[in-house]
């Protein structure tokens, strides 16, 4: 009996097949475990682009078993498109939400997290900045000269002083105070810290035990400054204000409102659904920035757009009138019913008129 024919592709095929289904670990951006990648060349790579906005590093691919020679090929018939050193956009060259942030975290690689200015845009405490300038920093000694992107060096970081947002490495709203300090005007720094604490983004006690273990940073005596400030000025808290009133309310036998529910995108501090009527309690601090002002202004008319009248009273208004505030609350409620009860009469006689 003659031998079997060999079929040396097929059993190249057959290996490249098994090697397929074996998973592969790859460090993948904003995930603390390896994330292990299976399945054909194709799913793998795309398993890598997915979680990070389409951005792959070559030190992933190379962990996800794809060749050096495999990944020159792909380049060269436009299926991956350099983007940074060392970082290919998956697919195609595309710009999308964040991924210059994600090309220079993959590019810096280790432990690169964004900071500085990028990490302030990122949590929402200064606008995008003019200049497009991505802000690293890394533990690392990096040399780096990526176009667009300004690496800074840490000798390390505190784990506390490391998050994730939007699937991203990034530093603490509290640190990236500390370091936008450092590079920002007076006045732009004093809308960032009220932003922070009026959105919540960070309190005052993250900052006082962020200054107690950073001495000697330049921003340090600014962000001292303001939270000294905040301690010190006689304001009253939001929950404060809003204890107090709810007070007021119950007293004078007003119905019971929501407290903190969300409308219209924004949280509101009382409504009361039934008649679409709310009330936003106002601190002079927390309201008196001009950034303050427009958003104020902004919710307001998200508000009336969905049909809910809003009123506004200050501290000093509960405090020092209250019954003055408890007659504007009942003549607001009042006026809000008999709106909603005239909406469909209204209307009515709308669709009647002769066209």
């Amino acid at each position: 009996m003659s031998p079997a024919p060999s079929d040396p592709e097929g059993c190249g095929r057959s290996r490249r097949q098994a090697a397929d289904h074996v998973p592969h670990l790859v460090r993948v951006l904003g995930v603390r475990e390896e994330v292990p990648v299976s399945g054909s060349r194709d799913q793998r790579i795309a398993q890598i682009a997915q979680a990070q906005r389409g951005r792959a590093a070559s030190r992933q691919l190379l962990a996800a078993g794809i060749s050096s020679s495999t990944i020159g090929r792909l380049v060269a018939t436009a299926r991956l498109f350099p983007v940074l050193r060392g970082v290919f956009a998956v697919g195609h060259p595309g710009q999308v939400e964040l991924g210059a942030e994600t090309a220079a975290l993959l590019a810096v690689g280790g432990t690169a997290v964004l900071s500085h200015g990028s990490a302030a845009v990122l949590w929402g405490l200064i606008p995008a900045t003019v200049d497009g300038v991505i802000h690293v920093t890394a533990a690392e000694d990096h040399r780096l000269s990526l176009p667009g992107v300004q690496v800074h060096r840490t000798r390390s970081f505190a784990a506390r002083d490391v998050r994730v947002r939007h699937r991203l490495p990034v530093l603490s709203p509290a640190r990236a105070l500390l370091d936008i300090a450092e590079l920002v005007s007076d006045r732009q720094f004093e809308l960032a810290f009220d932003r922070a604490l009026v959105d919540r983004i960070v309190s005052s006690r993250d900052i006082a035990e962020l200054l107690a273990r950073t001495h000697g940073r330049r921003g340090g005596p600014l962000l001292s400054a303001h939270l000294a400030r905040q301690t010190t000025s006689p304001t009253v808290t939001r929950s404060q204000a809003e204890e107090r009133l709810l007070d007021l309310i119950r007293r004078a036998g007003l119905p019971a409102p929501r407290i903190n529910t969300r409308i219209a995108g924004y949280e509101v501090d009382f409504y009361w659904p039934e008649v679409r009527f709310a009330i936003e309690v106002d601190g002079f601090r927390f309201h008196s920035t001009r950034w303050a002002f427009e958003r104020d202004r902004r919710k307001d008319q998200a508000l009336s757009g969905a049909g809910v009248q809003t009123m506004r009273v200050t501290w000093r208004q509960i405090e020092g009138e209250p019954f003055a505030v408890v007659a504007r609350m009942a003549q607001g409620m009042a006026w809000a019913a008999r709106r909603l009860s005239e909406a469909p009469s209204a209307l009515s006689r709308t669709r009647a008129a002769p066209g």
